[in-house]
């Protein structure tokens, strides 16, 4: 546990100055470019160790771990009511988009779906949700919906889990259409919303879903926000406006959901 508390330091700190970068242009510029290359070599330095000491596991972690997941699995099993039908029909969705758009019409027509502050019209807050930038793009997001997303609505059933979906990829895509300059398109928003709901919901019940919270969606939430920081093409304000969502949608929906 140490080690993974003196990891999440070092990243959160290499991680604050690689967001300074950013916020404090200015001051940067004018430093000496020497001093500079230095700062930003030992910031990349530690989040990368920071990110080792969160995720390396030794082989008594990793058996400790794996008695904890069996464990959970057999609790929650009988938790699991309801039927992942609308994960499956998002997934769905979201490849019939891809045929459409990028297969058929060609890739250069995703940007007609895109939000942005400069291409903003209401129906693209809707048909952003929905494109995807390419055949990687597409792959990753509906792995993490199927992944997330089908355990979640087995827990808290198909209509809440819709709402949570839906609003949060719409706000991701509203707020993206009102700050972002870059044109934007992905389901990782209304991802990032389930991530949110979902991590708070394990957090409650972690009593019975301690490996969830504590080796699953906690761990993935930090990583996912890192990258969205330390990568240029990733939205910031897509990944943090949906989690931000998804966590405000927990207190609305699923906050009287206890798992006994």
């Amino acid at each position: 546990m140490k080690k993974r508390i003196i990891g999440l330091c070092m990243a959160l700190i290499g991680f604050a100055y690689m967001v300074s970068l950013f916020i404090f242009t200015d001051t940067f510029d004018n430093m000496n470019d020497t001093l500079g290359m230095i700062l930003t070599m030992i910031s990349a330095s530690l989040i990368v160790v920071g990110l080792i000491f969160l995720f390396l596991k030794s082989p008594e972690d990793h058996f400790k771990e794996e008695a904890i997941k069996k464990e959970e699995d057999i609790n929650l099993s009988k938790y699991y009511k309801y039927k992942p039908y609308v994960t499956y029909v998002l997934v769905g969705i979201n490849i019939l988009a891809f045929i459409i758009i990028n297969l058929i019409q060609g890739e250069e027509s995703v940007l007609k779906f895109a939000i942005s502050k400069e291409d903003f019209a209401f129906y693209r807050i809707i048909t952003s949700m929905f494109t995807h930038a390419d055949q990687t793009h597409l792959l990753l997001n509906m792995l993490a919906l199927l992944l997330c997303g089908g355990k979640l609505e087995s827990l808290i059933g198909n209509l809440k889990y819709l709402y949570i979906y839906m609003i949060s990829g719409l706000c991701s895509s509203l707020l993206i259409g009102l700050f972002s300059p870059l044109p934007c398109v992905g389901a990782s928003g209304a991802i990032f919303g389930l991530l949110g709901c979902y991590l708070l919901l394990s957090y409650k019940n972690r009593h019975i879903m301690k490996y969830t919270y504590k080796y699953d969606l906690l761990p993935t939430v930090i990583f996912n926000l890192i990258v969205t920081i330390l990568i240029p093409n990733i939205s910031i304000t897509a990944h943090v406006g949906g989690l931000v969502s998804g966590i405000i949608l927990y207190f609305i929906l699923c906050r009287k959901i206890t798992l006994k």
